[in-house]
């Protein structure tokens, strides 16, 4: 009757309570990393990446780990397995590129320069 009404309605609050509460703690949590990340200039964001790509190759490489079979379809077969790794591999520069608009050969180049 109206009891459990009044329970289905309460429990139906609670939760939307903590659904905004969990919202607006993801939202002062976002904005506090983008403020954050506002106070590192380019080169230490490049450096962050730079310092990620490893670990972000080897745990896209670890979803292969478990695989027993492969199959590629097409005319090259393995080779061109081989060619798609180089390219995913070729694209790292331009992918730190695009996200911090420093250029990794410019970047070696200076650091080269540094330790003359």
């Amino acid at each position: 009757g109206t009891a459990e009404a009044d329970i289905i309605r309460l429990k139906g609050e609670a939760q939307a309570y903590a659904i905004k509460a969990t919202g607006l703690a993801e939202a002062e949590a976002m904005r506090a990393k983008a403020e954050a990340w506002g106070q590192y200039g380019r080169a230490a964001v490049t450096q962050l990446i730079v310092e990620k790509l490893p670990e972000i190759v080897a745990n896209a490489a670890k979803s292969l780990e478990t695989t027993q079979k492969l199959i590629i379809m097409g005319e090259r077969g393995p080779s061109q397995l081989v060619g798609s790794v180089v390219d995913i591999a070729a694209t790292a520069p331009a992918l730190v590129k695009a996200l911090t608009g420093m250029d990794l050969s410019e970047l070696a180049g200076k650091l080269k320069d540094i330790a003359k």
